[in-house]
């Protein structure tokens, strides 16, 4: 069950990641012990985190320390999975144009 609304804390972060515009929303103590990060992208364009364009993640506060905030986090895991043959693959292949 979700943390009382008041002891909540809700930041808000629109951004972009390679020219896709992005909103990431974190929750600090959505429940006991656990934060919630949801990334969405407009148009719901597929993400190297998510074939469908949304992603919630909840995770231990720990998971977000070294980074200034949660769209820091974010964007350095998009980029890490951006390195990936998958990734790298979706790509090239959405730069070619499909007569099919």
């Amino acid at each position: 069950m979700p943390a009382d609304n008041r002891t909540r804390s809700v930041q808000v972060y629109p951004c972009e990641w390679r020219g896709i515009a992005l909103s990431i929303t974190h929750v600090q103590r959505w429940c006991a012990g656990i934060d919630h990060v949801q990334v969405q992208s407009a148009g719901r364009v597929p993400l190297p985190i998510t074939t469908t364009g949304f992603k919630s993640l909840f995770t231990p506060p720990e998971r977000l320390n070294g980074y200034a905030d949660a769209k820091a986090y974010v964007l350095a895991w998009l980029e890490h999975e951006a390195a990936s043959s998958a990734w790298t693959q979706h790509e090239e292949e959405a730069q070619q144009l499909s007569l099919f």
